[in-house]
């Protein structure tokens, strides 16, 4: 019996022994573990600063060359266009100063034929800026309303423009106002001219924001953005005003044209005397 409990306690005692050692261990392996882990976390660091005190140099560098190499490209890029704007303004200069020698040639032939045809010249005519203060409009009329009459010289007649385009003429005359016909009435008529083709014609309203061509050669091709100018026919309208430009490519008798004047922001008109 004594025996039996000599072992039980001899037992007891190791497996003291070997939980204090297993637990030495435990705790010695812990302690490796965060010296370890530590130590890691340190030379991690350290690597870090390290490799960003290197490479931060190398960076800004690469940025502030490639940032260099940018404006270098830029600059160069400019200087192309600008180059290729100074061969083009070069050209145009070429091509005006060309133009300005037919010009002076043209004028000088023109004055050697009034010489020879004893040419008598138009008259220039006096002119009088009024303000526009109404505008009317119906199915069969478009008018607009100034505020000088009979004091101020007017009379039935007198054609009406705005910076050398025409506007219409003065219908009816009062003492202290005016009614201009605009070419935009369905009553008006002008006599119109093409200096591309050569060709003559009647221009009349459309009442609308167009006019027409009349008593034209249907065979006769106008294209688009072309002007026509009064022809001076008739003496009522001076030649060389502006009427307006063909709205699209079509034959004479269907062409539209659409007046070179904005009769809605219309406000000062000129008449001539």
């Amino acid at each position: 019996m004594f025996i039996n409990n000599l072992i039980i306690e001899i037992i007891k005692f190791f497996l003291l022994k070997i939980k204090a050692f297993l637990a030495y261990i435990i705790i010695l392996l812990l302690i490796i573990f965060l010296y370890f882990n530590y130590s890691m976390n340190f030379y991690l660091s350290s690597l870090n600063k390290y490799v960003y005190k290197i490479f931060t140099p190398i960076l800004e560098v690469s940025n502030n060359t490639i940032k260099n190499f940018k404006d270098y490209f830029n600059v160069i890029v400019n200087f192309i266009n600008i180059e290729e704007k100074y061969v083009k303004l070069l050209a145009d200069k070429e091509y005006m100063e060309e133009k300005l020698v037919n010009l002076k040639y043209i004028e000088y032939e023109n004055k050697q034929l009034r010489e020879l045809v004893s040419y008598i010249p138009d008259y220039s005519p006096q002119f009088i800026t009024v303000r526009v203060i109404n505008s009317t409009s119906g199915t069969f009329y478009r008018n607009l309303m100034i505020n000088a009459g009979i004091k101020e010289n007017i009379r039935e007649g007198q054609v009406v423009i705005y910076k050398n385009s025409l506007v219409g003429k003065i219908s009816e005359v009062g003492t202290n106002y005016s009614t201009i016909m605009t070419i935009l009435d369905v009553n008006f008529r002008a006599p119109g001219f093409s200096i591309d083709l050569g060709e003559k014609f009647i221009v009349s309203g459309n009442n609308d924001y167009s006019m027409k061509i009349l008593y034209a050669p249907k065979e006769i091709i106008l294209n688009q953005d072309m002007e026509i100018f009064t022809s001076g026919d008739g003496k009522f309208f001076p030649p060389g005003i502006l009427i307006g430009r063909i709205k699209m490519s079509s034959v004479m008798s269907k062409s539209l044209i659409i007046p070179s004047v904005d009769f809605s922001s219309l406000n000062y008109v000129t008449i001539l005397q």
